[in-house]
Formats: structure tokens, sequence, C-alpha cells
């Protein structure tokens, strides 16, 4: 559909075991070629990273490479992700929603907040190593003679910005 281009949207589909993205995403803010590397990666890149973070959460884990219901993983790995998932619930709980004034229910949002938390951990770390093979410590220094610091924190206030301002869009 033609609507879909002008979409902002992203989303992990369980039952195909793939990541979809509508075209409309790929634009400013989540994207766009005259950023610095560690804007894209802050934006679009935590996006992509929190998708695919959604097959290993506990719902994605109890799927094969099919997408069909089987639980393939070891059961010391699937410890540790339920360990895992349970240390966001007990963080998560321990913060009050301010428009509603009441604590978070950590288990009913975990699997978004280790999306969340995790997609940007895969974004910075994916920036890191193109950077690396780039031959350069950092592309955006090159053309700016932004300290590292900066960069790094590009990363995090683009993810932020993104996170914050919405836009109606929605990761699922």
């Amino acid at each position: 559909m033609v609507s879909e281009l002008y979409s902002a949207n992203a989303g992990y589909r369980a039952s195909w075991n793939k990541i979809v993205i509508q075209a409309g995403i790929l634009r400013a803010p989540f994207f766009s070629t005259t950023n610095f590397d560690s804007m894209n990666y802050g934006a679009i890149g935590s996006i992509i990273g929190h998708e695919i973070i959604h097959a290993y959460t506990e719902f994605g884990s109890e799927l094969d490479k099919n997408g069909y219901l089987r639980d393939w993983w070891q059961p010391e790995d699937k410890k540790k992700l339920m360990k895992k998932l349970q240390c966001s619930v007990d963080q998560y709980e321990e913060y009050i929603c301010n428009t509603a004034g009441k604590v978070e229910d950590g288990k009913f949002v975990r699997e978004e907040n280790v999306a969340d938390n995790d997609g940007i951990k895969v974004s910075y770390r994916q920036l890191k190593w193109t950077l690396k093979r780039q031959k350069s410590t950092y592309a955006d220094i090159a053309t700016t003679n932004m300290d590292v610091e900066t960069t790094n924190m590009d990363v995090e206030t683009t993810y932020m910005d993104v996170e914050t301002t919405n836009m109606d869009v929605e990761t699922t």
C-alpha cells in the first residue's frame, strides 16, 4: 500500500521470525544522510536493535527459526534470560509513572523495556564496530573535531529525542 510508504513503524513478527521496517521510518528524525553516524545509530539503529532483541526475549525465545512454538534454548541459557528479565521487572517497578502517579508494572512492560535497553546497546556497539572497521576511532570526530564523549552522547541523546518525540511511532 502507498500509505505504508509514509508510515513510520517497525516491528518484530514472531510467526515469520522477521523484523518489518516500513519505508517511512527511513527519514528524519530516524535517519538522514546528513546526520552524523552517531545520530543515525542512536535513532534508526536503536529501533532496529529493539526489534531484533524481541526475537530473543521470553516470547521470541519460545519460537524456532520458522516461527513454530518450540522451546529451542538450552536450559541454562533460558535461566539466564529469565534472570535478566526479572532484573528488568525489579528495576522498572522502582519507577513511578508521572501521569498516573503509580508504580510501573515491571512484568507487564518487561519485553519492551529489555528491547529498548538492549536495542540502544546493540546500536552503540555496532557504531563502535563500524567506525573501527573504517580505521577511524570515530568518523564524526574527523569532520567535526568532536571529542569521544560528545560522540557517545550523540547516540544517547538522539535515541532519547526519538523516544520522547515519538511522532506516532509504535515499536512492537
